[in-house]
């Protein structure tokens, strides 16, 4: 039988919750005046299972899972912030229960879902709210896993990453590259692109029917379109090393910048040429440097062979 707490743990619990309010106080003040841009909403087990179909999961066992990957919950996302400050007022006595018994006895482990390195509450969102409050890095947790052919979520997931991820679960499914190319990774990073390639795929789909005269399957002009646009096209960005320019963006993102602006690139070189030509070009036009950069290196290189 649980003993009753003593004046000294509810006064701990106490100053804990008070803590914890001021701390919500604090960020809110900062996030009104553009201090904080941290996602401060944690996000749903249900959105995001809804929009990546997540179906089953594996069982992993008991873990010590850093709290900091704790992202989102199941049922309780709009009663916590990102980082498990408690939202609800009416809620001060259970906190205060839960602080009470982590500083008697210690806690029970918690239940998580685990989608990539993101974790979601399944039971146990006031435990990790204290334990946060507390100081403690990790928790112990009964983990299941939940895998999906787009890849997890990160630990700084936000919508626009759940947005992305159910884009690129909707190509796969209508392009079936991950059964036909289980190695491809086109990886985008900002919505509303991963439909511009289905687009770009069906009026290759035209193409290659008016070139052969046959009907084609929108799959198989997904596996022409794949090998001789755009993995040639890759093997050129990856060579020519741009990306080096713009931290946090991938291949796919530099493709499809390439031929959304196709048009207006053939304009300014004033040239028909292929996708892959036109990414060298641009590749190319990047890597060159500017006039102040040349002068830069100019200047640098004399300094150089005086030492």
């Amino acid at each position: 039988m649980t003993e009753d707490p003593t004046p000294l743990t509810q006064t701990v619990a106490l100053e804990f919750w008070n803590q914890a309010r001021r701390k919500l106080f604090l960020s809110r003040l900062f996030r009104t005046f553009g201090l904080n841009r941290q996602p401060s909403q944690l996000l749903s087990f249900e959105e995001v299972q809804e929009k990546l179909r997540l179906n089953q999961n594996a069982y992993r066992g008991l873990q010590q899972v850093p709290l900091d990957q704790i992202v989102g919950s199941v049922g309780r996302y709009n009663d916590f912030t990102r980082t498990f400050l408690p939202l609800v007022e009416n809620d001060r006595w259970r906190w205060r229960r839960i602080a009470e018994l982590q500083t008697d006895t210690g806690l029970p482990p918690i239940e998580l879902y685990k989608v990539g390195e993101a974790y979601f509450v399944k039971d146990g969102n006031h435990r990790v709210s204290v334990a946060r409050q507390f100081g403690a890095k990790t928790i112990e947790a009964y983990v299941w896993e939940y895998q999906t052919p787009v890849g997890g979520l990160s630990t700084h997931a936000d919508i626009d990453e759940i947005i992305v991820k159910a884009e690129y679960r909707a190509f796969l499914d209508r392009t079936k590259l991950d059964l036909a190319y289980p190695e491809q990774r086109i990886i985008i990073t900002e919505p509303g692109n991963y439909p511009n390639l289905e687009l770009e795929i069906e009026l290759y789909r035209k193409n290659l029917e008016r070139i052969d005269g046959e009907d084609r399957s929108y799959q198989e002009a997904a596996a022409a379109w794949y090998d001789l646009m755009y993995s040639l096209a890759v093997d050129v960005i990856r060579e020519s090393g741009v990306l080096k320019q713009f931290p946090g963006r991938t291949e796919a993102d530099f493709y499809v910048w390439v031929s959304r602006h196709r048009q207006q690139l053939a304009d300014r070189y004033g040239e028909r040429m292929s996708l892959k030509d036109m990414v060298a070009r641009v590749a190319e036009d990047r890597q060159r440097p500017s006039p102040v950069g040349r002068v830069v290196r100019s200047v640098a290189g004399a300094m150089r062979s005086l030492t």
